[in-house]
């Protein structure tokens, strides 16, 4: 594959959802905000988020309510949320329960999203039922350092993609990160942390 084909297969990978998108458009202010395209994305805009500054976000499930990547969003927007000290113990309770996960830093680098991919879509709620063992393993709730599971249990929720160029520059945030050294992996090796992910069938 040439390095642009990377860049879209890893990014759509991250976003299951073959009809929908949530794409970044500037408000009032000039600050990118998602609205729900009803299409498909397309490749210019896959590239165009990697590398021109663009913003595309994950909505939740096809039709059939199945989904091939569950996430969670661990937040550290206000003062009283510790997201590393969330992560670390998430990422354990993950190792115990055998559950494999890819960790990318949030947009603004203050959190994280942390994401499992499935070989074959499965029901969201199945989806969201690993993830909320997970917490429970860890002993982390969703209304502290966690802000959500996603995909929601209904609805739309968005979950932004990873390797956004304007974050990546401005803060290091949307960066994948090693599971164990907790710093981001090389550049040469962003893209694998998806491409080569492990992924759990639903057996």
């Amino acid at each position: 594959m040439t390095a642009q084909q990377e860049v879209t297969v890893a990014l759509r990978k991250c976003c299951p959802h073959k009809e929908r998108f949530a794409k970044g458009v500037p408000d009032s202010n000039g600050k990118l905000r998602y609205v729900q395209v009803k299409r498909a994305v397309s490749d210019r805009e896959l590239l165009a988020h990697a590398y021109q500054g663009g913003m595309v976000g994950a909505v939740s499930s096809d039709g059939d309510g199945k989904t091939s990547v569950v996430g969670l969003d661990v937040d550290g927007h206000t003062t009283d949320q510790k997201p590393f000290e969330a992560l670390q113990r998430i990422c354990t309770a993950a190792d115990v329960l055998e559950v494999p996960v890819v960790i990318h830093t949030s947009k603004s680098a203050k959190g994280f999203h942390v994401r499992t991919f499935f070989k074959t879509p499965v029901g969201r709620l199945l989806a969201r039922g690993l993830y909320a063992a997970v917490l429970a393993t860890a002993g982390v709730a969703c209304d502290a350092s966690v802000d959500k599971i996603w995909p929601p249990v209904e609805g739309y929720g968005v979950l932004a993609l990873p390797y956004q160029s304007g974050h990546a520059k401005a803060t290091g945030g949307t960066l994948a990160i090693d599971r164990y050294s907790w710093t981001p992996h090389p550049k040469s090796a962003q893209l694998d942390a998806v491409l080569d992910a492990p992924e759990l069938s639903e057996q």
